[in-house]
């Protein structure tokens, strides 16, 4: 139990914490907050308690800071760290006071336009012209450490619409027989991607995107749904998933995976053909499967794992869910999850 002196009774007491309505003027407007207050256990007084004074404060300024969407201390640190620039720096840069920020990251409150401008340069596109025009208010190598900062922050931005505009656009078709009743999630497809490239052998691209459909199908045959929504077309070369070059080009373009070209001498496809093997450059996250849908994974991942990208086309091209749908010479058509009862493997 906490004790603090109590002046009435002079001597350390036990205190017990009482919470009450409170009105707090914060820049001359009355704040009201459930504050908490120190109890003499003894006498029954009320005792300074500097601690839960400041924690009553703070709740007082926060409420305030709400009611004006004002940023949070934390906020205002999270812009600031962003940009890797220490308080001061920040200050010189949008030429305020040299301890502006520091006040401000500490609890004092700002003003609406500092808070406008805090939200401004969190976009790195308007810090990108704050920087052109206040730059020379920085020493040349902090100046060029934040160009770095911004330059990586842009680059982030872009990256994250890139994405977001791809599962926009892969994921707008309502959940039906074509996407195994299931809206598209990218985060899913790139994972499942991810675990074939480090579980089979022989992770050819045309490999790889029949197991995403035998994964994709088993799943649906097991639960009803999909694994990743994707829709699946029938090429000449087998079952492939819609948009499959714009998904495996991002991942490759960020980094995640690498598409490597291997030249054979002779193959039944041609002479020098080329083969595209998928290559992870991290691993899956398990958490983004249930364990019904890694359960499928795994089951497609020992069927074929020492299969050749050959080997694996024939296979799928006796499945009779291809068959139905593929026409040689015609306009590829999607292949219906409602098929998935005529796939050649099961979980048992």
């Amino acid at each position: 139990m906490k004790t603090l002196f109590c002046p009435h009774c002079e001597v350390e007491r036990d205190v017990t914490i009482r919470e009450g309505e409170e009105i707090f003027n914060v820049r001359g407007e009355p704040i009201s907050v459930l504050s908490k207050v120190a109890i003499c256990g003894h006498c029954g007084k009320e005792l300074v308690d500097e601690e839960l004074e400041s924690e009553n404060f703070e709740r007082a300024y926060r409420d305030y800071r709400k009611s004006h969407d004002l940023l949070s201390p934390r906020e205002i640190r999270g812009i600031r760290e962003r940009y890797g620039l220490s308080q001061r720096a920040l200050a010189k840069l949008l030429r305020w006071g040299e301890v502006t920020i520091n006040r401000y990251e500490n609890g004092a409150i700002q003003d609406k336009v500092h808070d406008d401008m805090l939200r401004f340069i969190g976009n790195p596109r308007n810090m990108w012209d704050v920087y052109e025009r206040n730059a020379d208010a920085l020493p040349p190598r902090r100046a060029k450490r934040l160009q770095e900062r911004i330059e990586a922050a842009l680059q982030g931005e872009v990256e994250v619409e890139f994405e977001q505009s791809l599962q926009r656009v892969l994921g707008e078709r309502e959940p039906d027989e074509m996407n195994g009743f299931r809206r598209f999630d990218l985060d899913k497809m790139e994972n499942l991607i991810l675990f074939f490239a480090s579980s089979v052998n022989h992770a050819f691209k045309t490999k790889m995107t029949k197991l995403l459909w035998y994964a994709d199908v088993l799943c649906f045959n097991d639960t009803s749904r999909s694994i990743t929504g994707s829709p699946y077309l029938a090429y000449k070369l087998g079952p492939v998933p819609d948009n499959y070059d714009l998904i495996f080009g991002d991942m490759q373009r960020r980094g995640v995976l690498d598409v490597q070209e291997e030249v054979f001498e002779t193959s039944q496809i041609g002479e020098g053909f080329c083969g595209e093997r998928i290559v992870a450059r991290q691993g899956y996250d398990p958490e983004a499967f249930s364990p019904d849908e890694l359960r499928c994974a795994e089951r497609v991942a020992e069927e074929f794992k020492d299969l050749s990208a050959t080997a694996t086309v024939k296979r799928a091209h006796q499945e009779e869910a291809y068959k139905r749908v593929y026409k040689e010479g015609a306009r590829s058509e999607q292949i219906p999850y409602t098929l998935a009862e005529t796939l050649s493997i099961s979980l048992d």
